[in-house]
This record gives C-alpha cells, sequence and structure tokens, in this order.
C-alpha cells in the first residue's frame, strides 16, 4: 500500500500551533477577565466617591436653594450633578412631592442615595426635605466592555505571532524532512529504489538528531531491499514462464464466460427494477420477456406470459392495436410513441400510458423484434390540467380584481371631489355669517353704548370673541383638511437651519419675555420643506404658549438618529400635563387640562400628527402637570421618499 500526504500538509505543525493559542488564549481570558473585575470594582468605588463629593460640594446650596423656593436654581445645580460621570438622576423632594428634578431614574434601586436636607433656623435644625441622586452602571459596563475587547485584541495578536513562528520552526525542522522522507518511502513502495535519501542540513536542524537519524536507517534499508528485489525477480522471470502459456487460455475462456453472465444479470436486473411496463416480443408478436410491472397488467406470472400472444390475454379489438403499433414501430425502423388507456387485470387500475415501441436488432442489423416500454402519465396530465384550470381562474380574480380598484378610485374621488366642495363652503358661506356676527356686535358696541350697561358691553364682547373663534377655528379645520391633500415635494433638510427660521417667525409671540432657546445641531431629514417648517412652527409655538408663565421660559431643543429614525424633541418647562391625557393630545379639538385661559382651538397638534404620519413617521409627547411638557416626533432615516399617506 502506497501512503502519501494530504495535498495541504503540515497538519504537525498546525495542530502544535493550535494547542498553543488554544491554551495561551485560555491563560489570558482568565488573568483579563480578573483585571477586568478589579477594574471593575475600582469603578464603583469611584462611584460612591462621588456620592461623598456631592455630600459635601452641592448638599449645602440646594438647602439654602430649597428654604428659599428658588427652583432654577435648583434645577441649575442638579444639572450640574447629572454632568458627573456615571450620574443620570437628581431629584428634590419637599413634603414627600418631587420638587425639582433632573435625569430619569435608574431602574435599579442599588445605585440611589438619599440625603437628608435639613436648614437650622432659629436654633432648630429643621428637616425641609430630601436630596435623592442615581447613578449608572451603563458607564463602568461600557469601559469594562472596551477594555475586554483591547485586551483581547492585544492577546489574540501576540498569540497569533507566537503560534506563527511555532508553526515555522515546526514546518522546517520536522515537516519539511518527514515530507522528503515520505516522498522517499512512496517511491520505494513503487518499487524506485535507485535514488538514494539525503536531507539538506539547516541552521535550524543538524545532522545528528532523530529525523536524520531516521533517513540514513530509511536509506540502509532501501540497499537491503535492493539486493532482495534483484533475487526476486529471477526467480518471478523462471515462474512466469513457465506458467503464462497455460493461463492464457483458461483465462480467455472464464473471462468471455463471466462477461456473458454479468450482462445478462444487467439486464435482467434493470427489466425486473424498472417501475414502468417493459416487454420484449418477436416480429410474430410472440412475448420472449417482460418485468412483474407489465405481468400485473395481464393478471399473469411471467412464465406464462412468455410463449403467448396479446390475443391470449386481451379482447380482439385491444390486440389487434397493440400489434399495429409493433408493425409501425418495425416499419419505421426507429422508436415510436403513443398514448393509450389501460386497464390493469390485477386490481382494475385504469389509467393513460404513454408507450414507447423501439425495433430491435441481430449483429447483422436484421429487425428480430420489438421492445416496448409504457410508463404511467395520468398524475401527469391530471396535474397539467389542474394548472391550466388554476391559470383561467386566477385570471378571472385579477380581472374582477382590477375592476374593483377602478370602482373604489372612483369612490375615492368622488369623496375627494365632496371634501372638496366642503371645504369651499365652509371657506365662503360659513365666514359671512360669522364675519357679520362680530361686524354687528362692534357695531352695537359702539353706536350703543350709552343705552347698554356693563353686563350688555361684557356679553357683546363674549359673542364678538366667540365669532373670532369660530373663524379661527374654521381656518384651523380647513389647513388640517388641506394637510391630507397636500402634494409632497421631498428634498433634503437642514434641521438646525428650519427651527431658526422659524424662531424668528415667531419671534412676536415671545417679544418682550424672557425666553430662552437652547438649540443642539439636529439631524438632517428628507422630506416636504414647507410641510416639516409646519410641523415646527406649531411645535414651538406650542411651547411658547404654554409656558408663559414661567420665568425665565426655557425651551430646548435637540435631536438624534436612533434605530432606523431620525428623531427630534422640543421641550419646554411650561405648565405641563396629566400623563394619562398624553395619547389624546393629538387628536381634533383636544386642549391641555387646565389651559382654557390659554387661546387655542385643540387642532395644531392634530396637524403636526397628520403631516408627520405622512412622511411615514410617528409622533408621541410625555409631561407632568406643572413640571413641562416634550413633545416628539420621528422620521424615516436613509433619505429614501416617504410612503404618501392618508
Amino acid at each position: 500500500m502506497t501512503t502519501s500526504l494530504p495535498p495541504n500538509g503540515h497538519r504537525l505543525a498546525r495542530r502544535l500551533a493550535f494547542r498553543i493559542v488554544l491554551f495561551s488564549s485560555l491563560i489570558a481570558l482568565l488573568i483579563t477577565a480578573a483585571q477586568l473585575y478589579l477594574e471593575f470594582q475600582r469603578d464603583l468605588g469611584y462611584i460612591h466617591e462621588r456620592f461623598t463629593q456631592v455630600e459635601k460640594a452641592y448638599l449645602p446650596s440646594i438647602v439654602q436653594n430649597v428654604w428659599v423656593a428658588d427652583p432654577g436654581r435648583l434645577h441649575t445645580l442638579l444639572e450640574g450633578i447629572d454632568q458627573l460621570p456615571d450620574f443620570e438622576f437628581a431629584e428634590v423632594i419637599v413634603d414627600g412631592k418631587p420638587f425639582a428634578s433632573n435625569g430619569q431614574r435608574p431602574a435599579t434601586e442599588d445605585l440611589i442615595r438619599k440625603f437628608p436636607l435639613t436648614y437650622e433656623f432659629r436654633g432648630q435644625i429643621l428637616n425641609i426635605g430630601q436630596l435623592e441622586v442615581g447613578a449608572s452602571l451603563d458607564g463602568p459596563i461600557r469601559r469594562t466592555w472596551q477594555r475586554l475587547w483591547f485586551v483581547l485584541l492585544l492577546n489574540a495578536l501576540k498569540t497569533a505571532l507566537v503560534a506563527a513562528l511555532i508553526f515555522l520552526l515546526v514546518r522546517r525542522m520536522i515537516t519539511y524532512p518527514l515530507e522528503s522522507i515520505a516522498g522517499t518511502a512512496r517511491r520505494f513502495a513503487s518499487g524506485d529504489l535507485a535514488q538514494p535519501l539525503s536531507l539538506p542540513v539547516t541552521r535550524l536542524s543538524a545532522r545528528d538528531d532523530e529525523i536524520h537519524q531516521l533517513a540514513e536507517d530509511l536509506d540502509e534499508m532501501r540497499q537491503h531491499l535492493m539486493l532482495r528485489q534483484a533475487s526476486l525477480e529471477t526467480m518471478n522471470r523462471n515462474l512466469e514462464e513457465s506458467v503464462q502459456s497455460r493461463e492464457i487460455a483458461l483465462m480467455q475462456s472464464r473471462a468471455s464466460e463471466a462477461a456473458l453472465r454479468d450482462s445478462e444479470t444487467r439486464l435482467r436486473t434493470l427489466i425486473q427494477t424498472i417501475p414502468d411496463l417493459v416487454w420484449l416480443k418477436d416480429t410474430e408478436g410472440v412475448y420472449r420477456a417482460c418485468n412483474p410491472q407489465f405481468a400485473r397488467f395481464f393478471g399473469a406470472p411471467e412464465t406464462e406470459i412468455i410463449g403467448r400472444t396479446d390475443y391470449d390475454f386481451v379482447a380482439r379489438d385491444l390486440a389487434d392495436a397493440f400489434l399495429d403499433n409493433d408493425r409501425r414501430a418495425m416499419a419505421a425502423g426507429g422508436p415510436s410513441t403513443n398514448e393509450e388507456w389501460l386497464t390493469f387485470a390485477e386490481g382494475g387500475y385504469r389509467g393513460l400510458f404513454e408507450t414507447i415501441k423501439t425495433p430491435m436488432r441481430d449483429a447483422d442489423g436484421n429487425i428480430v423484434g420489438v421492445l416496448g416500454i409504457a410508463r404511467d402519465i395520468t398524475a401527469r396530465k391530471t396535474a397539467e390540467m389542474q394548472i391550466r384550470q388554476a391559470h383561467d381562474e386566477i385570471r378571472h380574480l385579477n380581472e374582477d380584481l382590477e375592476g374593483r380598484v377602478l370602482r373604489r378610485t372612483a369612490q375615492l374621488e368622488a369623496a375627494n371631489a365632496d371634501l372638496e366642495s366642503f371645504s369651499y363652503s365652509v371657506s365662503h358661506d360659513l365666514r359671512a355669517p360669522l364675519r357679520g356676527i362680530d361686524g354687528f356686535a362692534s357695531i352695537l358696541a359702539e353706536d350703543y353704548a350709552a343705552r347698554l350697561d356693563e353686563e350688555g358691553r361684557r356679553l357683546l364682547g363674549v359673542v364678538s370673541a366667540n365669532a373670532r373663534k369660530m373663524g379661527q377655528m374654521i381656518d384651523d379645520i380647513l389647513a388640517f383638511s388641506r394637510a391630507g391633500r397636500h402634494e409632497m415635494m421631498i428634498t433634503e433638510i437642514d434641521m438646525t437651519a428650519l427651527v431658526r427660521e422659524v424662531w424668528q417667525v415667531l419671534e412676536p409671540q415671545h417679544e418682550g419675555r424672557h425666553v430662552e432657546l437652547r438649540l443642539a445641531t439636529l439631524p438632517p431629514a428628507h422630506g416636504d420643506l414647507a410641510v416639516i417648517r409646519q410641523v415646527w412652527q406649531n411645535l414651538l409655538g406650542n411651547a411658547l404658549k404654554f409656558s408663559r408663565q414661567s420665568a425665565p421660559a426655557v425651551i430646548e431643543v435637540n435631536g438624534e438618529a436612533s434605530g432606523g429614525e431620525l428623531v427630534y424633541h422640543v421641550r419646554d418647562n411650561g405648565i405641563g400635563f396629566d400623563p394619562a391625557d398624553a395619547e389624546n393630545l393629538f387628536n381634533l379639538f383636544q386642549r391641555l387640562s387646565g389651559s382654557s385661559e390659554i387661546e387655542g382651538t385643540g387642532i395644531g397638534l392634530a396637524i403636526v400628527k397628520r403631516f408627520v404620519l405622512k412622511h411615514g413617521g410617528r409622533v408621541w409627547a410625555e409631561g407632568q402637570t406643572k413640571g413641562g411638557a416634550c413633545f416628539s416626533f420621528a422620521l424615516p432615516d436613509g433619505g429614501n421618499s416617504p410612503e404618501f399617506m392618508a
């Protein structure tokens, strides 16, 4: 047997390098885990030290501002606490209720520290509240992961270099010599003993090592084999000459008989196992062979079929048709195909069969019979018919669907026409009476002021104010209606510049007020510029209206890309709202609870929702009663034109 190395070779070097990499990686992982655990504990210690820093540096100022009830200064101090590394929450609680807070309370209570707020007043120590400060483990965990990746990368590089060096050394000192020895062994196995074996000496090897000693022993064995081979060759020649002449005739005879038996066995096996009906007839229509599948058609074993004709098993007209097909195939000199319905005598099965009949010829090319093969195609024909029926049904369904789409399109066009008519009626027919009510009320107030008492003048003012409010509501309803029909023109929008532009437009609404706009850099988006401008104008105007009671009023605008979306926020420190009302604020005519003294019709946020939905986005709101509000909307990220929404 000849032994050879695999084509890719060097398996010994790769295995040794792999085991070294595996062991060193395991040790590095254990050391890295211990080191990261110690550094994580150190980060936790820093967090606890910062709790002490908060108590020493911030607590006195917080106590003083709580005593004087200065929420603005408190908010600044709490923001300073949140700026400490790993801190994300700070809240002052007075009389069991939040007085000022900043940040989001952590989900776990393990890193929340509570400090009592005490104030010395006229010699007494008064407990005026409590400061709660919360830290997060996100920062230590993130830094731990960063250290982990850096250490793993460094260890992987070191291990790879060591493994590569070992791989090269093993390949030079062991693998290459072994390949040379293996090649010589293969030559020995094939009978080539003439070429001696010698290994090159390199700086990494020597002539007195084990591999070179093995090569010398193998070369000595080669010399002994050469002597034995010469002796055996002489003996073999003499033996072959005496046996060769007697074996030639016997081998030829046996080979011919074996080939004939093998050919007959293969043919018989093929005929017996093929799933189709197979039979052989001579030129007179007499059966010479058939398989079990054909025997089931006649309902008789093969031994009873051989030597008989079709007329012995089927009706005469069917036997005549079989014989005509045989004669047609022999006359054509090639395969003849036809389809026919056959009923099996065994089991009564009836099916459609595709029959191929081919003339059989002898060594001289003369036709000596017919080979027949019949295949059941009933299932295939049935499937083809079902497919055609299914195609017809699909065509009919498509035609019906197209008709429904056309009818639905016509209905939508009619509805849009009705909506346009309604908008025209609202714009012209309803405005005139309202202007008349407002005008006549003003005339009464001016021309008949002397005849009216104080209550009459007040009632006329109410009539005039409500007429103007109704006119504003009609304008807002028309704007809401137009929002659903606005044709979208998609462009790239610089959101930061757009917010600055809208803020300048809204300047009359905050003129003379102390309002601070904190605008962060916003990610750009794709959308309709006019529509998005209206979204910002409604949200910023809303924030200005509901923060009038705050001094100063602080409006924060920021945004970020997150989860395939561009998210934008408008936050104010105004009167806020009940969180239970958050889902209803974007519906038509919904007003913030407790905001009856603030102008508005409750349609501005509904327009915001409709415009954002047309861009394929979403809107939501967060807030607390007397704790400010945050209105947010998100647009798809990616620069593709949004799907038009109804």
